[in-house]
């Protein structure tokens, strides 16, 4: 489907933003700037950095496989996200923090992905290339 394929492009831009974002997140961090970025984890600076870094490395290698319609590691991608969100907010509400709309949307992200990628019919040939 030619629709679903442009759809797909679209939702690869959009893993790309993500992973420029988290990447954002974990360089500022190394700078320095935790205090205004994420306050109240001082303890935990080495292990956001590194999950803000595998996220960002998921996102960008989602992200380029959806715009080059690798509908494999669309759904891949897509599935790692929706279930990583869906963790995420799970843990969020049973420890008590507050809502976070930006993993909420993370979630969402995912679960487009991989709904659109399974809408693709895969070619004979984009199975060679795997």
């Amino acid at each position: 489907m030619k629709g679903s394929k442009g759809l797909l492009t679209f939702w690869g831009i959009l893993l790309i933003v993500v992973a420029v974002l988290y990447a954002l997140l974990g360089s500022l961090i190394l700078i320095g700037q935790k205090e205004t970025i994420i306050p109240d984890y001082n303890g935990q600076v080495t292990l956001i950095v590194i999950v803000a870094y595998a996220v960002a490395l998921l996102a960008l290698l989602g992200g380029i496989g959806c715009i080059f319609k690798n509908v494999l590691v669309a759904k891949i991608a897509g599935i790692i996200f929706a279930i990583w969100g869906l963790y995420s907010l799970i843990s969020a509400q049973l420890v008590g923090e507050p809502f976070n709309i930006f993993v909420c949307l993370e979630m969402l992200l995912g679960v487009a992905i991989f709904a659109t990628a399974i809408t693709i019919k895969e070619d004979k040939s984009s199975k060679k290339n795997i």
